[in-house]
């Protein structure tokens, strides 16, 4: 999910340009050193309850979208200080207003002050998934934690950590760091960027634990794209409202961090606009179909993410 400035601003020729919300990150606050929140599922998206100033519901964990969204059929009534637009792997997501909440509430003594926030409708998510959604929980909130996703035990592991990347605790809840297969992140600002291999092709790799599915650029050579097996045609819904039909199937052979995946399920699809609006190629990315199979860790201050 990308949350762009409406405004931009024009290149020299009148090229128009898309700029980002350009928000702080925030800084994790409380005493708290590590703390354990469930991890609730709704189809493959991950849900974690918050608490927004007085509202408490879930947000999505999206390490697709670069800073805080919120929902606006919830937030409406706060004062909106800039217009943005917003869009996903599906289109459009309408329009919204940048804000600032005075807290978001982890729990456990956890917790961000004065975050700000872009907020657009969600509500077709809402419909679709039949559960709250107060909005979604991005990359910049993660920047100064070390988080590790535990699918099997449905829980979430926050970690506080120095601008090294130590955890500033003594806690050792989580599996053996000496026992991961760790990838080295691309340095962007605002995505995930990790090196895989296909066809005997270097493809960036964009890990979104917002995707329902894994994605393959349907613009890739066709030495690549020979390794894509088609098995049907699928709707796939987004952060955007509606749906965008989509070729479905697998990839033969994936390759991630030296490890062979065969028969990895992935939609094609055109990320041409991504890759423009993040000005990088993107050539794929990593959801929940991948990341699920795993214990996944994330450590931005290092630049790395763990598989174990």
């Amino acid at each position: 999910m990308f949350p762009v400035n409406s405004a931009g601003y024009y290149e020299k020729g009148g090229r128009k340009k898309i700029k980002f919300s350009n928000f702080p990150d925030p800084f994790p606050q409380g005493n708290s050193s590590m703390i354990t929140l469930p991890i609730k599922r709704a189809g493959n998206l991950l849900l974690v309850e918050v608490k927004i100033d007085t509202m408490v519901g879930n947000l999505i964990l999206d390490t697709g979208a670069p800073h805080l969204v919120l929902n606006k059929t919830y937030f409406r009534h706060y004062p909106g200080y800039g217009e943005i637009l917003a869009g996903g792997i599906t289109g459009s997501a309408g329009s919204g207003m940048q804000t600032v909440v005075k807290k978001l509430d982890f729990g456990n003594d956890l917790y961000f002050s004065k975050v700000d926030a872009d907020m657009i409708p969600l509500g077709h998510l809402e419909s679709k998934k039949g559960v709250k959604i107060l909005g979604l929980l991005g990359l910049n909130l993660l920047k100064r934690l070390e988080v590790i996703i535990d699918f099997k035990q449905g829980r979430l592991l926050l970690f506080r950590c120095n601008r090294g990347g130590q955890r500033t605790g003594t806690d050792t809840a989580g599996p053996a760091l000496s026992n991961a297969t760790i990838l080295k992140l691309s340095s962007h600002p605002r995505i995930m960027l990790v090196s895989g291999l296909i066809g005997g092709k270097h493809l960036k790799f964009c890990i979104d634990t917002g995707a329902e599915t894994n994605v393959l650029s349907s613009g890739l050579s066709k030495k690549v794209l020979g390794e894509f097996v088609l098995e049907r045609r699928i709707k796939l819904s987004g952060s955007a409202a509606g749906q965008k039909e989509v070729l479905y199937g697998r990839i033969n052979s994936l390759t991630i961090g030296g490890k062979e995946y065969g028969f990895t399920p992935a939609t094609l699809v055109n990320l041409s606009q991504m890759s423009a609006i993040y000005e990088c190629p993107i050539d794929g990315m990593l959801g929940i179909d991948f990341l699920s199979q795993h214990t996944v860790g994330i450590n931005l201050c290092k630049g790395e993410v763990y598989l174990w």
